[in-house]
């Protein structure tokens, strides 16, 4: 597919919007429901299902699977009609904004003295991997795993996505390996801890 993205003119010597090959994929939600449930059928591991698709990672593929398998929303979709309701609803343009400091993103939106004031309609939750995703992507990475990994698993991690990977792809897939990796003295977790004392600190 093709995307539209600056190229640097190098006869003219500045950028340049083209149309150049991509190696990218948009799935829709009906894409990822599909893929979804294959990887869940096929009990394949989840490398397979990435490769095969060109997904960005397996983070994503758990993703899809923990909102659309395991909570058994939109499991099936109705296609929809192409009326000019649903094609008004389709062109609305929408502003996300994101942001890891609260207190910023408190006061953008909350405080009466600022642009934004009063024109936030929705909130978006990023919330961490449910015990039944857990579950796949451990017996992905380790088909025999014990209770204890599971514990280890969820004690480190919480069920964040960002922490899981850094597991999964650090081939930390047992209790004494996960332990090894936390506390190892170039570990994101160790740094992670840190910051978080270090604010809460400030906060006090």
């Amino acid at each position: 597919m093709t995307q539209t993205r600056q190229v640097y003119n190098e006869e003219l010597g500045r950028y340049e919007w083209k149309e150049v090959e991509t190696d990218k994929y948009v799935f829709d939600e009906t894409d990822m429901i599909a893929i979804a449930r294959e990887y869940h059928e096929r009990r394949c591991p989840a490398s397979d299902i990435v490769s095969k698709y060109h997904i960005s990672s397996a983070v994503v593929l758990y993703g899809w699977l923990d909102k659309y398998l395991n909570e058994k929303v939109c499991v099936s979709l109705q296609p929809e009609t192409d009326n000019e309701t649903d094609m008004s609803k389709k062109s609305k343009q929408q502003l996300g904004k994101s942001g890891s400091i609260y207190s910023m993103m408190h006061k953008i939106f909350n405080n009466g003295d600022q642009p934004l004031y009063g024109r936030r309609n929705a909130n978006l939750r990023l919330l961490p991997f449910s015990i039944a995703t857990l579950k796949t992507i451990l017996h992905d990475h380790n088909p025999n795993y014990r209770p204890d990994d599971l514990l280890c698993l969820y004690m480190l991690t919480g069920g964040v996505a960002k922490y899981v990977a850094l597991l999964m792809d650090n081939d930390a897939v047992t209790q004494q390996r996960m332990l090894n990796y936390a506390i190892s003295p170039d570990s994101p977790f160790r740094q992670s801890g840190g910051s978080a004392i270090g604010i809460c600190q400030l906060q006090v």
